[in-house]
């Protein structure tokens, strides 16, 4: 009889230990969706704000040339893309 209830304290002892990890497990993967999904905001965050710089940087040499807007042909597609 306490051969058997070794066995089952034992079992239950398994069955925890393994939720405990499956669990841990769990967490980590939600942790590492999160930090993904954080990284990939900020990238989109971060090329935008270089395209708005791109454009500043456009408006202020056109205005440094005094209207020649050649330098427009190559700064205004790269600030959109």
């Amino acid at each position: 009889m306490a051969a058997e209830a070794l066995i089952v304290d034992d079992a239950y002892q398994r069955g925890y230990a393994d939720a405990i990890a499956d669990m841990r497990k769990k967490k980590r993967a939600e942790r590492q969706r999160e930090q993904a999904k954080k990284a990939r905001r900020w990238y989109f965050i971060k090329q935008k704000a270089y395209g708005l710089a791109m454009l500043a940087v456009t408006v202020l040499a056109v205005w440094a040339t005094e209207g020649d807007i050649t330098i427009a042909v190559i700064t205004v597609p790269l600030g959109l893309m």
